[in-house]
């Protein structure tokens, strides 16, 4: 997961973080508070990242509870997708911002920080997660240490440390699902 740049890992990250959806996941929410659950059950999702000097992936940990469970990791696909990868398989993750917050940069510490909130969608995968899906929110804080350019923070260039933390709950299901 190289990525250049801090606005461009906030981007990114924000955007996969893993747990975030599209605008879709509002109107299930809606449409699921009708008293058919369709097997949906609670869901929640943490997921740690932590990227060194030159975008080097430091920690990459996904914690999983509900009918999704485990241990595993997150990759970006796009800005609006995530894959969760656990050992039995493969989480398709679409998610959006509801929020628009500017990093605040403090130019004594030559910090950044960053929060953002948003919904996610989960469409199918692989293995044991093929026929995966549900909705929910996330919540994202961001903090970034920034290298310093003509004596100012560069707010532009890429970190030399950030890390990302993001919590997610929602509804799930493993829908239609065969043992082998």
């Amino acid at each position: 997961m190289k990525r250049s740049g801090w606005r461009t890992l906030l981007t990114a990250v924000v955007t996969a973080a893993a747990l975030v959806v599209s605008g879709g996941a509002a109107s299930a929410a809606t449409a699921g508070g009708g008293g058919h659950d369709h097997g949906l059950k609670p869901q929640t999702f943490k997921l740690l990242l932590i990227t060194g000097p030159h975008g080097k992936e430091l920690v990459n940990v996904l914690t999983a509870r509900g009918p999704i469970r485990g241990t595993g990791t997150d990759t970006q696909v796009s800005d609006t997708r995530d894959v969760f990868v656990f050992p039995k398989g493969t989480v398709n993750v679409d998610h959006q911002a509801t929020t628009n917050n500017q990093p605040k940069v403090n130019e004594k510490t030559c910090t950044a920080t960053f929060t953002e909130d948003g919904t996610f969608q989960l469409k199918g995968g692989t293995g044991k997660y093929k026929h995966v899906s549900g909705f929910g929110r996330y919540h994202l804080t961001g903090f970034f240490v920034l290298n310093r350019k003509d004596h100012k923070c560069d707010v532009n260039g890429e970190p030399k440390l950030s890390v990302i933390k993001i919590k997610a709950h929602g509804k799930a299901t493993l829908g239609r699902h065969h043992r082998k």
